[in-house]
């Protein structure tokens, strides 16, 4: 019989494709929740309008449930001494490459705490499912998106994030360990460095809340999706897994890296956006990693690690290239997202 859970988000499949930020697309969102499983759509660096348009998009691909994913970090302010301190960092690297070092770092992520419109957006158009990074909305929000129909999704690093997120009211907890790539998603407290891996996190959230869990971190294959599931999760979430689809918004550079990485090159690195993150260890990260404690808030530095990626790849220059990957990268393969999908689960079912 099917999992009650997968009933109630609709899927056929124990199956979610992670919603990564800046590298999903509505192709890739339909084309999984197509074939089956849950796909997810990325929104913290969209618009509200380009949000709906994506939404309208995902919806004339698809009737089946999807997921949309937004962030909730607490806005803190930036400091002017933080400002010049950091900027000074990047001059020798602007320099190296002929260019100009910007003056001033800005906010590109606007938190769903500091957009209202964006909230009136989604219940205006009501998509099935939506899952919340770097913390939770506020009440009144999530009672709205509750009594609008939509399923809610939180993400927990650690035990007292998931009894958080269980009292806060929402449907599920995505259980993220160490292994995940890109941002740990978390909230309680955001300087910490000592992240779980998900052997030992699920089952200390299993033992510690009632709502079903969602496993992500390191996964990439069926036989992973089994074993999670043996040990207490509802379903999976895999995001580096579907990073070589064709539906993917991955760069030639990303994916030259994926297909050549493996886990052992991989870091959680905070000197990128100012928050930990899961990718190939780049020059940054190597020389700037003893600074994090002076470094500005999320997600300030990520306006500057962006402009000076941006410059060095016009000269063919990947020191300073943000390529997000789990630790489970060297298993990752190059197919579209359906028939990945549906490899996973003829793994899960051979893997008993």
């Amino acid at each position: 019989m099917p999992h009650p859970f997968l009933q109630r988000l609709g899927i056929e499949y124990p199956i979610l494709q992670a919603p990564m930020a800046g590298s999903t697309t509505p192709e890739l969102t339909a084309a999984v929740a197509n074939a089956g499983a849950l796909g997810g759509h990325g929104c913290a660096a969209l618009d509200v309008e380009t949000t709906r348009q994506h939404i309208r998009t995902i919806r004339s691909l698809t009737h089946k449930p999807f997921n949309l994913n937004l962030f909730c970090h607490q806005s803190l302010p930036l400091e002017d001494t933080q400002e010049q301190f950091w900027t000074s960092l990047f001059v020798p690297y602007f320099d190296a490459l002929g260019s100009s070092t910007p003056d001033s770092l800005s906010s590109n992520y606007v938190s769903l705490h500091d957009n209202p419109a964006m909230v009136e957006m989604l219940l205006e158009e009501k998509p099935p499912v939506l899952s919340f990074h770097f913390g939770l909305p506020a009440a009144e929000v999530i009672s709205a998106f509750t009594a609008a129909g939509i399923m809610l999704l939180g993400c927990a690093t650690r035990i007292e994030e998931a009894q958080a997120i269980e009292a806060a009211g929402l449907d599920a907890i995505i259980v993220q360990g160490a292994e995940a790539g890109g941002h740990q998603g978390v909230f309680l407290d955001t300087r910490h460095n000592d992240f779980i891996p998900l052997h030992s996190l699920l089952p200390q959230i299993k033992a510690a809340t009632q709502l079903p869990l969602i496993a992500a971190g390191g996964i990439m294959t069926g036989e992973h999706i089994a074993a999670v599931i043996k040990a207490g999760a509802s379903a999976a979430q895999l995001g580096t897994a579907f990073l070589l689809c064709p539906e993917t918004n991955t760069s030639a550079a990303h994916r030259h890296a994926l297909k050549h990485g493996t886990g052992d090159n991989t870091a959680l690195i905070r000197v990128v956006s100012g928050r930990p993150a899961r990718g190939f260890v780049n020059r940054l990260h190597q020389d700037l990693d003893k600074h994090i404690h002076e470094m500005p808030p999320y997600p300030y530095p990520y306006s500057m690690t962006k402009a000076l990626n941006k410059v060095a790849e016009a000269k063919h220059n990947t020191d300073f290239a943000v390529h997000w990957a789990g630790t489970g990268v060297a298993q990752i393969r190059e197919m579209g997202a359906a028939e990945l999908v549906a490899v996973l689960e003829q793994e899960r079912l051979a893997a008993g």
